[in-house]
């Protein structure tokens, strides 16, 4: 599976000039409290440190208050990530695979954790700071700096998140792009249900 995507769930890119200030967290969580639901398709670009494109996919994203993700990957391969708030489910349909971990546990102290979380608890974790002065982008750093994502960039047009970039422990650079999004939409009753036939061969880790 996309090693980043994994890491979404499991646990900056750019050399801002920017002050941490408690107004900026207040703004980004007023920004991200109000989309309770996001749909958009996704184009991924991974690069080393030395700028050299190591992935590249496309997919489909889909987030709900609270804690919900479900992460396709169309290309190069089709895969899907599920959390539904108690459970994370990793989809490989090609291997015949599934990998199931406590939600819970998975994602302490990773960043992402913010897009769909009003919990303070979990917003004291990071150091939030605006990237610039018509706060379009805000970075996100998680304070004890062990996780596998060491900063989240988001970005904004206004009040519509438009894309995102992370920084891993191994210096890669992680840049999605969104199009089509939605806040608005019918959700289906089964959005983060895993699909699971018996023919998989399931990797429980609860």
């Amino acid at each position: 599976m996309n090693r980043f995507i994994y890491a979404i769930v499991l646990s900056g890119i750019f050399a801002f000039s920017a002050q941490a200030d408690d107004a900026a967290g207040a703004k980004l969580k007023s920004l991200l409290s109000g989309i309770n639901q996001f749909k958009a398709q996704y184009a991924q670009v991974i690069t080393d440190s030395g700028n050299n494109i190591v992935h590249e996919t496309k997919g489909e994203v889909v987030l709900a208050r609270p804690d919900k993700l479900r992460w396709e990957t169309y290309a190069p391969d089709d895969n899907v990530l599920i959390a539904d708030g108690e459970t994370v489910w990793n989809i490989d349909p090609f291997a015949m695979q599934v990998t199931v971990m406590d939600q819970k546990g998975q994602v302490k102290d990773n960043p992402f954790m913010l897009l769909t979380s009003d919990d303070d608890s979990v917003w004291s974790k990071f150091v939030i700071r605006a990237a610039d002065d018509n706060a379009s982008e805000y970075i996100v750093t998680p304070k004890n700096g062990e996780g596998q994502i060491r900063e989240l960039t988001l970005l904004f047009d206004g009040n519509s998140l438009t894309g995102l970039s992370t920084l891993d422990a191994q210096e890669q650079t992680s840049t999605i792009l969104f199009s089509q999004s939605s806040t608005r939409f019918p959700m289906a009753a089964d959005t983060f249900q895993a699909d699971i036939s018996g023919q998989f061969m399931v990797d429980d880790q609860r």
